[in-house]
């Protein structure tokens, strides 16, 4: 990735404005500037990640960037567009890239940039593999992730409300036994304000999660 003065901040001056201009008409007359000032460099920077970390964590990564259009169909919401921009850098060693794998997880929004990692849900097996080791207490992934919870990391919301069966409610671990999958964000920082830097502050967020991705990729 070449770093200029303009992203990330052209980017996110982009999508403040589609904020206030969440219309279609807005929109195509700036899809020439959205590919360039946001799609374009942030693809970039990611392709550039997913060389830095797919051996880091035994995977073949690639990049699959969101749509910047939105789901209306079950919606109140009616504005077309989302105001953030966001990817996966996600697993694609099998010919089927599998959603219930590890991925590093890339937000750039209009205040900043969330970066994270983990899995959205378990499949199936891989979910009676965490849950006998949470339950159990003999799991590093346990460990990890109340590791990066103390040093600023945040971890999704349990999906369960109540602990599954056979566990008892009163587990010691309970709200990681409430857990379908296990993922962790945290606001990008360490670069500079003008963009500077970005690679290295995103591969030093990113690296920080390698442990704990590898530890759920043993269980995928």
């Amino acid at each position: 990735m070449t770093e200029t003065d303009d992203y990330p901040a052209a980017a996110q001056r982009f999508l403040s404005e589609l904020a206030q201009n969440n219309d279609r008409d807005w929109f195509t007359a700036r899809k020439s500037r959205f590919q360039r000032d946001v799609a374009a460099p942030s693809d970039a920077l990611l392709d550039d990640l997913a060389t830095r970390f797919g051996p880091e964590i035994g995977r073949t990564l690639s990049r699959k960037s969101f749509r910047m259009h939105r789901d209306l169909r079950f919606s109140k919401d009616k504005t077309p567009y989302v105001t953030h921009y966001r990817a996966l850098l996600r697993d694609t060693s099998d010919p089927e890239p599998d959603p219930a794998r590890p991925a590093f997880y890339f937000s750039l929004e209009p205040g900043g940039i969330q970066l994270g990692g983990g899995v959205l849900a378990f499949a199936k097996p891989a979910l009676e593999r965490y849950r006998h080791a949470i339950g159990n207490s003999d799991s590093p992934l346990l460990q990890l992730a109340t590791a990066l919870e103390a040093s600023g990391w945040r971890l999704g919301e349990p999906d369960l409300k109540r602990v599954p069966a056979p566990y008892p409610a009163d587990h010691p671990d309970a709200r990681f036994l409430r857990h379908k999958g296990l993922h962790a964000f945290r606001p990008l920082s360490g670069a500079a304000p003008d963009g500077s830097g970005l690679f290295a502050a995103c591969a030093a967020c990113y690296q920080e999660l390698v442990p704990f991705l590898r530890a759920i990729a043993s269980l995928t």
